[in-house]
């Protein structure tokens, strides 16, 4: 039986040897928002789950957390792992289509690579190494519009695995402050190009600036 709850998917990175990666295992730990105090109320892993589970939580594989409650509620997360710096993660846990989703995440991959940003808004190839938006922004695009190349010259990760409801979090690479995570609505396959229709799920308010490099990183949720 699965429970209405309010649900949240945490993406969590942290920049290691000058790259953004995916925070795989580490402790997070739900606190009232401002304050270092411990959250006290019920949170779940699972959305069956009867019994709350016990924090400080354990990011999966690919930085992911999945987190449920009985109710509406915003958490700082501070999470912490070994060689990354300790960070706040502000969240909102809220009523959804997914609080009812019976998939737990728990076989998550990430993988991810460099694109250099364009704010060119025209359809089309954007050109190897680049990423465009329907925007000419990160903080509010329906579309992304990415080279199957990176900016490295290496071929897209994931370009054959990503499908609809897996996750694209996009940060400027060299400014932490400056991100946006996506949930995929459909893909189009191109020669040398992939089209992504997008959600916004969360995002810093801020986009990244035309010309900018930036660090993106495919999550794709429940697979085997």
């Amino acid at each position: 039986m699965s429970y209405a709850r309010a649900y949240a998917y945490v993406q969590i990175m942290g920049r290691k040897s000058g790259s953004m990666l995916p925070m795989a295992g580490a402790s997070v730990t739900p606190r009232d928002p401002g304050t270092v105090n411990l959250y006290t109320g019920a949170l779940y892993l699972n959305p069956d789950d009867s019994v709350p589970a016990i924090p400080p939580f354990t990011a999966g594989p690919g930085g992911g957390l999945s987190l449920w409650s009985d109710e509406p509620v915003r958490l700082d997360l501070n999470i912490s792992s070994v060689g990354f710096v300790t960070q706040t993660i502000t969240t909102d846990l809220a009523l959804s289509p997914d609080s009812f989703a019976s998939k737990t995440h728990e076989h998550q991959r990430s993988d991810g690579g460099d694109w250099h940003f364009s704010n060119n808004t025209t359809a089309g190839d954007p050109g190897t190494g680049n990423m465009r938006t329907d925007t000419g922004n990160t903080i509010a695009p329906t579309q992304l519009r990415m080279s199957r190349t990176t900016d490295n010259g290496f071929e897209m990760p994931l370009t054959n695995s990503v499908q609809p409801d897996d996750l694209i979090y996009v940060q400027d690479k060299n400014d932490s402050t400056l991100w946006t995570r996506f949930k995929i609505i459909t893909k189009t396959n191109f020669t040398s190009y992939e089209v992504f229709d997008v959600t916004v799920m969360e995002t810093s308010g801020t986009s990244i600036n035309n010309n900018q490099t930036a660090a993106v990183v495919f999550t794709m949720v429940g697979t085997p």
